[in-house]
């Protein structure tokens, strides 16, 4: 996996949310996720997610859930799985976010999925 940005919790008058970047060699983005406070279904997304383009203006550009780890060595963790998708992008760019320990940081990761034989 690798390491492709970061976010951090930031509070302002309307509550908490998450800010943050996802650099690669071809996209750079500075984003913010807001909680979704009310979600349809248990399968709704957690997030909303916005870029932050010219003027300051933010743009939709994706949406996160939040997911719960089955692996045994990191068993019950909590990550935010997101999907960015926006018409500039060849695809959808699907990255994990990963709390980082004892800090309001996380990690922004990205991991090819390899074809299934």
């Amino acid at each position: 996996m690798s390491t492709i940005g970061k976010l951090k919790l930031t509070k302002d008058q309307n509550g908490e949310f998450l800010t943050g970047y996802i650099q690669t060699l071809e996209i750079n983005l500075q984003i913010r996720l807001y909680p979704i406070k009310e979600q349809a279904s248990a399968n709704s997304p957690s997030h909303r997610i916005f870029a932050i383009g010219k003027d300051n203006a933010e743009i939709e550009i994706g949406a996160a859930w939040t997911k719960t780890m089955s692996n045994p060595d990191r068993f019950g963790e909590e990550f935010l799985s997101i999907s960015i998708d926006d018409p500039s992008l060849p695809q959808a760019l699907n990255v994990a976010a990963f709390k980082e320990e004892n800090s309001e940081t996380y990690a922004i990761t990205f991991r090819r999925r390899m074809a299934k034989a």
